[in-house]
């Protein structure tokens, strides 16, 4: 018995010997730093209590991070770095990590991979790990890595890093690195708005004008807005650019967060944390990552995460388009039947030879009937499929069936997803409606006030209906709204396909 108790302890010391290489990829956040204004009768003891840490455990890190040589003698109004376990409200703090050191491990790339510098947290990060040298360390051993949050970092216009509350120049909004996840230290990485390409324009000088790097960003840019080649570049279109920092006139743009992943994470909750529609947004993702399946994500690695900001809506692909825009440039109401015709005046002689004026109109204008059926204005429509005939104008389309154009003329333009009013013969529109016209086949849509609690799967679970059958439909009738975090008060559509 006593040999057998000998060789299981030689097994537990070896284990507790052996460096935890294995670890290499499966860095957490261990604890945050963030300010802490001395009061009067303060302790360091009593200070981590009310912080949920045990003083003895940070005693060290806090004396070698803010230079404390007698800890009983503190000065109230100091401002001290003190770790804690929760963030609170705070809005400056680092984030700092746990990493198991692997051969070929340098502290200076650990720190970029995290999206910082070695110059920005060099003295703070020899002080969390008690050392004068950042390049003693071996494999095996575990360091601490402070990683900079809410507004200690502040990307500026020409990329760099600075420390400080955030600064503007111009008229150019600085990119905080504001962090929605504290937890996994996650940061604003780039953003994503729309650009006017102009004569002459070439991706790598557009990059440069917005403080990014082309090499760093090429193939995403490519493949994002479907270029062949950096050279195949059409003047006046748009095109959705990374960009460091914000213009004051961007109103629609995706913010990009860059995220560590770690054992656990999924995109599905990840996305659920950020507010992202993970159905809506796939192609996005996995144009931003590199990536050709949601299930190729690892540990250790990487991902960026976009998060739609502004407008009332648009997709991230091909020319940068939004639905509020796309009415005004890309649709013309002449093609619907919306237009003052013109009149041609002629004359001539009857066979007696007497002059006679001719007057020829030639006309598409289409005068909408008065009182005709708004579907904004009803908590329930329908949506009837017509046929288009040859010749036929949305406008007259609509005078038939009874609806009004010029006031559902934005539901047309969605469910439809109409990118011009010119309509071919033989396609089908779906027109909103008071009532389902005998249609066979036809959405039955209820305007709802959304409730606390209220998902949208819930929706078609209480009306018996098939999300996945009507998903597109609904996607298409609520323009930007995040359906993994409905707006409580807000409106949404709810289409049932009928027949």
């Amino acid at each position: 018995m006593k040999r057998i108790l000998s060789m299981l302890l030689s097994v537990v010391l070896l284990l507790a010997l052996c460096p935890a290489v294995f670890a290499a990829n499966s860095d957490y956040a261990a604890y945050y730093l963030t300010e802490y204004q001395i009061q009067s009768g303060d302790t360091l003891n009593t200070i981590c209590e009310s912080r949920g840490v045990k003083y003895a455990e940070y005693a060290t890190i806090i004396k070698n991070v803010n230079g404390i040589t007698n800890p009983n003698k503190l000065v109230a109004g100091r401002k001290l770095w003190m770790p804690t376990k929760t963030l609170g409200d705070c809005s400056a703090y680092y984030t700092v990590y746990r990493h198991v050191l692997v051969s070929g491990d340098t502290v200076g790339a650990l720190l970029t991979g995290y999206g910082t510098t070695l110059a920005a947290v060099e003295t703070l990060t020899k002080n969390l790990n008690g050392v004068t040298s950042l390049t003693s360390f071996m494999a095996g051993t575990s360091i601490s890595l402070p990683i900079p949050g809410g507004t200690l970092a502040t990307k500026t216009s020409t990329g760099s890093t600075s420390t400080g509350t955030g600064s503007s120049t111009g008229s150019a909004t600085t990119a905080t690195q504001t962090t929605v996840k504290a937890q996994d230290g996650d940061y604003v990485a780039f953003y994503l708005s729309s650009y006017v390409c102009q004569t002459g324009d070439t991706l790598s000088a557009i990059c440069k004008a917005r403080g990014v790097t082309y090499a760093t960003y090429k193939t995403m840019i490519l493949k994002l807005n479907k270029l062949s080649s950096e050279t195949a570049l059409i003047s006046g279109r748009s095109y959705w650019m990374p960009s460091s920092t914000l213009d004051s006139s961007v109103s629609v743009y995706y913010t990009v967060y860059r995220h560590l992943l770690v054992s656990g994470d999924t995109m599905y909750n990840l996305c659920n944390a950020y507010g992202i529609n993970l159905t809506k947004y796939t192609d996005l993702i996995l144009t931003l990552n590199s990536k050709t399946s949601l299930t190729a994500f690892q540990a250790g690695k990487v991902v960026y995460l976009p998060v739609y900001c502004g407008g009332t809506g648009t997709t991230a692909s091909g020319s940068a388009t939004t639905a509020g825009t796309t009415a005004k440039s890309g649709l013309d109401e002449a093609a619907a039947g919306v237009g003052s015709g013109t009149v041609t005046t002629s004359t001539s002689k009857d066979a007696n030879g007497n002059p006679v004026t001719v007057t020829t109109t030639t006309s598409t204008t289409v005068t909408e009937l008065a009182g005709l059926f708004d579907a904004t204005a009803s908590s329930t429509y329908y949506l009837v499929p017509h046929t288009v005939a040859e010749g036929e104008s949305l406008i007259g389309i609509c005078n038939a069936l009874g609806s009004s154009f010029s006031k559902n003329k934005a539901i047309i333009v969605s469910a439809n997803g109409l990118k011009s009013y010119t309509l071919s013969a033989g396609t089908t529109v779906y027109i909103p409606m008071s009532s389902n016209g005998g249609a066979a086949r036809y959405y039955s849509v209820s305007v709802k006030t959304i409730q606390s609690g209220d998902t949208v799967y819930g929706y078609y679970c209480n009306a018996n209906a098939d999300f996945n059958v009507n998903y597109k439909m609904l996607n298409d009738l609520n323009g930007t709204i995040n359906f993994n975090n409905l707006p409580v008060g807000g409106k949404i559509s709810i289409p049932i396909l009928v027949g």
